[in-house]
């Protein structure tokens, strides 16, 4: 298993193949994990400024991986999440090919585009994120997040599965004083959204509508995982993410939003906050893109809302009315243990890798 990120530090990562990883070894797979980057190195690559310093970890990561495509040997098949390395062409994926062993390809964001933080964006053409269809045509399999990324993936290669990314329910409890509402007893309406300074970006969608509800109700916004988000005229709570408290984090919630421009990029995310929200049975508010389309029916499991006026509707329609809160938070919990709980998709990817090793000669 060729992973870019150190353990339990990137959501994609996490709800995808870390949370897999304990139902697959019951199902009798063994794995040999191999990471990239170190804690700290993901903070110097993604927000240090000094190019000299990213250059001199880009050197050293490379010939780490270099070392461990090496000592690649014994093994039944290679798994890769998004690419064996962050930078260049599909060279070392290429070499894993000619050892003949079969590759599992595993993305859950449309990395065929030259998305970068604000940062690193000058540096996108390092990515040579068109190798995304090249690595698809070398692996014996291809695993992504939803149909959009399928029919990316079905240009280079015939074997592909979707498998939603999933959150553990073990870990996803309901609160035992209620199966559907947050802890929060207050009068004070508890609007939420997780995620990083990265996607804070994407907050800009709904600004003008937290602003006009805050003007006629009382409500809070609690930001977590963007602790220099602004936003004048609202009540902010800024919360520090944690992959220790990220649960207990979402409890005070009494509404999840999701909003999203309308862009390539956007089409292609799997939904991962909204199922995080709709897990805790907390009612959930989508812009209506990409597969949020498929997981959000309107007004049965959570709420789709376009535009401004959408938003702002949709907004006071639960800020007023706790028993549709109620309403649509149990059914969206529902949705996820049927479709998006890791122990139900692991069985799946399960299927993929036992057929893949039976394949191979």
């Amino acid at each position: 298993m060729l992973l870019p990120y150190a353990w339990d530090t990137s959501p994609g990562q996490r709800y995808r193949i870390e949370q897999w990883v304990p139902d697959l070894e019951r199902l009798g797979i063994q794995f040999q994990v191999e990471t990239l980057l170190s804690k700290d190195e993901q903070k110097t690559l993604f927000w240090s400024k000094s190019t000299f310093r990213k250059a001199l970890l880009l050197l050293k990561v490379i010939f780490r991986r270099q070392a461990q495509l090496i000592q690649v040997k014994g093994v039944d098949c290679i798994w890769i999440y998004r690419a064996a390395w962050p930078i260049g062409p599909a060279w070392p994926e290429k070499r894993l090919a000619r050892k003949e062993i079969p590759i599992i390809y595993d993305f859950d964001d449309a990395i065929w585009l030259a998305d970068t933080s604000e940062v690193n964006r000058r540096w996108a053409w390092m990515k040579f994120a068109s190798k995304t269809g090249e690595i698809c045509k070398l692996a014996k399999h291809v695993i992504v997040g939803n149909q959009i990324l399928a029919e990316y993936a079905y240009q280079f290669n015939q074997d592909v599965t979707i498998v939603p990314s999933t959150v553990n329910l073990d870990i996803y409890e309901l609160g035992s004083s209620s199966e559907s509402e947050s802890e929060n007893t207050s009068d004070t309406c508890v609007i939420g959204w997780t995620g990083s300074h990265t996607t804070s970006a994407y907050l800009k969608v709904i600004e003008p509508a937290i602003r006009d509800v805050a003007t006629r109700h009382k409500i809070r916004f609690r930001v977590i995982g963007a602790p220099q988000y602004e936003c004048d005229g609202v009540d902010l709570e800024l919360v520090q993410w944690r992959s220790e408290s990220e649960v207990e984090d979402l409890r005070p919630i009494d509404i999840g939003i999701m909003p999203m421009p309308d862009n390539p990029w956007s089409r292609g995310k799997c939904g991962m906050k909204a199922i995080q929200y709709m897990a805790m049975a907390i009612p959930t508010i989508v812009s209506p893109i990409g597969f949020n389309k498929e997981l959000i029916q309107h007004n049965q499991n959570g709420l789709l809302a376009e535009t401004a006026e959408d938003w702002v509707n949709c907004l006071e329609r639960l800020i007023v009315d706790k028993k549709l809160r109620k309403q649509l938070g149990a059914e969206g919990r529902k949705t996820v243990e049927k479709s998006f709980c890791a122990t139900v998709q692991a069985q799946r990817v399960f299927d993929v890798i036992a057929h893949t090793c039976k394949t191979h000669p």
